[in-house]
């Protein structure tokens, strides 16, 4: 039914031919099994009640789900059985987020000559070709999705540059991340990938940046072919799980490079795996990342006033028992702007401040006896009163967001990557 009107339709295009749906209007799709082909071709939203519940069946054919006008929106659908469950065809400022895309003959997700479009929360999963198909497209987005068990995760072909692919997490798909020809300053960053035979394949692929993903049970971590690109920041780059090199001087990068080919370096390779989690303070998001051995969980930022506000990052971390962990963790300024005294399990650790941290951004370091751990982060001058207040109440709790990829975290990246994105 479209709430603009609270006119009700039988079926899903009616609903979006009718007379009475003009642009800016929003259809809301109840529970149900829908057996369509549909066509967006309003600047219109188009949100299904229940991801799991609200189904578009494309019946074995076609593009189940065609958007064809610019700053749409489609959400919560199970997009099914169809060549295509979702394809964007020269469009600008479109949404496709929170669905599910699967058992489709060619890909969960097209996306051909579009520019701005954002697609994320999306689970695309057991596709024939790709999860997500991109091609002669710029200057997308596309984060946090999950994309399983389709022959490529990300398949970017001919011509696609100056997009950003950001913490997703790609798993057991036989080619995981795939740069063609010419698909060139483009960034790779945040992502999980394992379980491929190909972990990140560049082929052709030049000037791209692929930086803090995490490369873990993959029987080749890259395959790199006539291509250049950058494998770090400049200051840190991916966690490779086969990474036999040291952290001689203990500041979570390892000494040596991880090398792809000659032309394709990885100067900086983490240590450890990449987790970012953003924080809401004030009205205003702020982005923290945690490099660790251990396992990070249960990220949290607290406030508590006792005589003044005191603010403080808190996570859990997981280890072998008896084996040395550490933690390089990035702070912004913004955020909890003094020195630190870290804790762990309520008592205080040496911490060094590295040498890159500056005004806008603190890094620090600190090891600790694994199993699991508690983590707290707060301001030096935190008296012996506070402490204990922060462990066992907390009296104000700021809403924190573990998204990884809101507009804090793609601002973060639009500016190192020279890529723009209008509001």
């Amino acid at each position: 039914h479209n709430i603009n009107t609270s006119i009700y339709y039988a079926t899903i295009q009616e609903a979006i031919d009718a007379p009475e749906t003009t642009n800016g209007h929003t259809i809301l799709v109840d529970n149900g099994t829908y057996y369509e082909h549909i066509t967006i071709y309003k600047t219109l939203k188009l949100f299904g009640a229940d991801q799991t519940t609200t189904i578009i069946d494309g019946n074995g054919t076609g593009q189940v789900v065609s958007l064809t006008a610019n700053d749409t929106e489609i959400a919560g659908f199970t997009v099914q059985n169809g060549e295509f469950a979702i394809d964007l065809t020269s469009v600008q400022n479109v949404t496709v987020a929170k669905n599910k895309l699967f058992n489709c003959s060619y890909a969960g997700i097209k996306i051909h000559e579009c520019s701005f479009c954002r697609i994320t929360n999306n689970t695309a999963i057991s596709n024939t070709e790709a999860g997500v198909y991109l091609f002669e497209s710029n200057k997308n987005i596309i984060s946090n999705n999950t994309i399983s068990s389709n022959s490529h995760g990300f398949w970017v072909l001919t011509y696609s540059s100056n997009n950003i692919i950001s913490n997703n997490f790609v798993m057991n798909n036989p080619q995981g991340i795939v740069l063609s020809f010419n698909c060139n300053s483009n960034t790779i960053v945040g992502n999980t990938v394992t379980s491929a035979n190909w972990g990140i394949v560049t082929a052709g692929a030049h000037n791209n940046t692929i930086f803090h993903n995490n490369l873990l049970q993959n029987t080749q971590q890259v395959n790199s072919y006539e291509a250049s690109n950058f494998w770090d920041d400049g200051a840190e780059g991916n966690f490779w799980k086969d990474y036999s090199g040291h952290d001689n001087n203990n500041d979570g990068i390892g000494e040596t490079p991880y090398t792809i080919n000659g032309e394709n370096p990885d100067n900086h390779p983490l240590m450890g795996m990449f987790n970012d989690f953003t924080v809401t303070w004030e009205e205003e998001s702020h982005y923290v990342y945690v490099i660790s051995n251990s396992t990070v969980s249960d990220f949290n930022f607290e406030v508590t006033y006792v005589t003044e506000i005191t603010k403080a990052i808190v996570f859990n971390v997981t280890g072998e028992d008896g084996a040395v962990g550490f933690c390089r963790v990035m702070l912004p300024t913004a955020l909890v702007n003094y020195s630190y005294t870290v804790l762990v399990d309520g008592k205080d650790v040496d911490t060094t401040v590295l040498d890159i941290s500056n005004s806008t951004h603190a890094y620090l370091y600190f090891t600790y006896t694994t199993s699991t751990k508690q983590i707290l982060i707060v301001p030096e001058y935190a008296s012996s009163l506070m402490l204990p207040l922060l462990f066992i109440s907390t009296i104000f709790t700021v809403a924190f967001s573990k998204k990884k990829g809101d507009k804090f975290r793609l601002s973060h990246l639009l500016l190192r990557s020279n890529l723009y994105i209008e509001d």
